[in-house]
């Protein structure tokens, strides 16, 4: 079990260790720690959830474009680098599926 965290690296580790996995750094808007992530998984990935999300919290108006940016590559690129990755011949898909 792989836990990732791009803050928070304390609590990512004590809960791999307290359920057995390991806690791996990775930032979804950035493609390259996501395939750092998955590289450490190796060929075999039964489940995957993705959490990771950035809110503003003041009216859409105020929200500035660097802030939608930041929001939509959060939610979005690592979403689409883990939907095509069944797709890839690195991975076999699990026999569960």
């Amino acid at each position: 079990m792989v836990f990732s965290y791009r803050e928070g690296e304390g609590g990512a580790r004590e809960l791999a260790e307290e359920v057995g996995g390991v806690a791996v750094r990775a930032d979804q808007r950035d493609l390259s720690t996501i395939d750092a992530l998955l590289e450490s998984v190796g060929p075999r990935l039964d489940i995957l959830v993705n959490n990771a999300a950035i809110n503003s919290v003041v009216p859409l108006a105020a929200v500035t474009a660097e802030e939608f940016d930041r929001g939509s590559r959060t939610r979005w690129t690592g979403h689409h680098r883990e939907h095509h990755l069944p797709r890839s011949d690195r991975y076999r898909p699990s026999p569960h599926q």
